[in-house]
């Protein structure tokens, strides 16, 4: 019978749930604040923003900038997922499947660097050193780090 195929008690822990939920709220949180988050990264990139940054900051902003593996594999999945399932309904139109299946992956990596770009403003944000940089970001940014 279906007895077999039950969940078990066990099969999401407590922590497992609230990783999850704590990434859905990190996610929502950056997409919230999405048009204050873009205008802040385009400041960081601005020539004379960079400028001023130490080595330690423009590394972050770089890194931010460059979408981990993981996110690429993420989207990779995504893409040949949504292929598979749509092969069969809509095999005579070829072109619309690829265009359909380039929807999921543009999500993840739409949200994926909403989110990274969201959590480096924070982290800049907090930093407890002064600086032309710091003091620029503060005066743009501070928006992005509002308390809901």
């Amino acid at each position: 019978g279906l007895g077999k195929f039950r969940l078990r008690p066990d099969f999401c822990s407590a922590s497992e749930m609230e990783v999850l939920r704590s990434t859905g709220d990190d996610i929502s949180r950056s997409w919230r604040r999405r048009d204050a988050i873009v205008r802040c990264m385009r400041s960081l990139k601005e020539p004379t923003m960079r400028e001023q940054m130490d080595a330690l900051q423009r590394q972050q902003v770089d890194e931010a900038l460059d979408p981990p593996i993981s996110l690429i594999g993420a989207a990779a999945a995504a893409y040949g997922a949504t292929y598979v399932g749509l092969r069969q309904p809509l095999r005579a139109r070829p072109a619309l499947i690829q265009l359909a299946a380039c929807i999921p992956p543009a999500v993840i990596l739409c949200l994926g660097g909403l989110n990274r770009s969201r959590c480096l403003l924070e982290q800049l944000l907090r930093r407890d050193t002064g600086g032309p940089v710091l003091q620029e970001l503060r005066s743009k940014c501070s928006d992005v780090q509002a308390q809901e």
